[in-house]
């Protein structure tokens, strides 16, 4: 198989013009649908299994942690470990006192769906005041917005919320992974698809193993062992999830 390099900088992953080749007998494919998508591999242009792939849709997903010096939430009568609202950034979450700084964390903002692209255009705006500068960048602007939808949640002025410190923010939008999690496209037969990618070739030595095609737990961590596990199976590997090994 032939495969091209990669290079990483400051968390953007792009390709570069070198190549390298490696002989195996089996390939197993741990990546979500889009990479999956781009390997040029005769079998991978199958309507079938293109058709497998697409049965599920890519969930937009944000996460907004904002550091401060104490933890302005819990002050008062306010001491609320948890929000949610129809406002824009959905929930938030106590991250508690981190032990290597002794600074209080915020997950201000937990957002999915319609709400993402919100966030992601507002971390292209603005001046960074996170100290990193890359894909996890925070502005400015969101810090302003994010205190904007907390003091209406909280009933308090503005100029009573503290600025951070710092900050960390994760989009899940765009390639490779497009979403945070995936549903199934109603109306699919999950238990034949997830069966079918398994290991979708015949007697290719071919195996879907991750957890976007897993059971009915597809949005969650378990979906991955599960699909693991069904790998597993082909080379008479004996379940770990049954037999309790590690």
């Amino acid at each position: 198989m032939k495969f091209m390099t990669t290079t990483t900088v400051n968390g953007t992953t792009l390709p570069t013009n070198k190549y390298f080749y490696v002989d195996t007998r089996n390939v197993i494919l741990a990546l979500p649908k889009e990479p999956i998508q781009r390997i040029q591999m005769p079998q991978l242009s199958n309507p079938t299994f293109i058709s497998a792939l697409n049965s599920v849709i890519d969930v937009q997903a944000s996460k907004i942690f904002l550091v401060y010096n104490y933890p302005w939430w819990l002050s008062g009568s306010r001491n609320s470990t948890f929000t949610h609202s129809d406002l824009a950034y959905q929930r938030s979450y106590n991250w508690g006192i981190s032990n290597k700084t002794g600074k209080a964390i915020l997950l201000i903002s937990y957002a999915d769906k319609d709400n993402v692209p919100f966030w992601s255009r507002l971390q292209n705006t603005g001046k960074v005041i996170s100290k990193r500068n890359d894909n996890t960048r925070v502005t400015n602007e969101v810090v302003a917005e994010a205190h904007r939808q907390l003091s209406l949640v909280y009933n308090i002025p503005l100029k009573l919320i503290p600025y951070p410190v710092d900050g960390m923010m994760f989009v899940w939008n765009r390639y490779p992974y497009n979403g945070g999690w995936v549903q199934w496209k109603p109306g699919t037969r999950w238990y034949d698809i997830k069966r079918y990618l398994t290991r979708p070739f015949g007697q290719d030595h071919i195996f879907i193993n991750h957890g976007y095609w897993g059971a009915d737990h597809n949005g969650w961590g378990e979906s991955s062992l599960e699909a693991a596990d069904d790998v597993l199976s082909f080379f008479d590997i004996a379940s770990y999830l049954s037999t309790g090994i590690k």
